[in-house]
């Protein structure tokens, strides 16, 4: 082999190296929010979390850790959806039962990221 070949070689050599380790990254700035989303993939073998009904839950409390901050919502004795932290007013019903529902639904399911692969 000549040093031509042998130079073309390496550099093919590091190209590929170079795609391999580009490839494996993620996408997107994880600083900015824009990092690519990962899929959620179902637990083999796992149903939903609770045996419940989206009509059963009559009150739900979300917590926003880095924002230290909360809101609470809860049905009335008409069953209509109320926010009571950190005001108390009407809460949008759709919203509210829409909430609920996909709570009633939650399944156990893990996040495929690249670093977990």
């Amino acid at each position: 082999m000549n040093r031509r070949t042998t130079w073309i070689l390496v550099g093919l050599a590091a190209l590929l190296a170079i795609y391999v380790w580009y490839s494996g990254q993620p996408r997107g700035n994880a600083a900015a929010g824009t990092e690519t989303p990962s899929v959620p993939t179902p637990i083999p073998g796992s149903g939903p979390l609770f045996s419940t009904t989206a009509e059963q839950i009559t009150g739900v409390w979300i917590v926003d850790m880095a924002a230290n901050r909360s809101v609470a919502l809860s049905k009335d004795a008409q069953g209509n959806w109320q926010v009571t932290s950190p005001d108390e007013r009407p809460a949008d019903q759709t919203q509210a039962q829409s909430l609920a529902s996909q709570f009633a639904h939650r399944s156990a399911a893990y996040h495929r990221t690249r670093a977990n692969r």
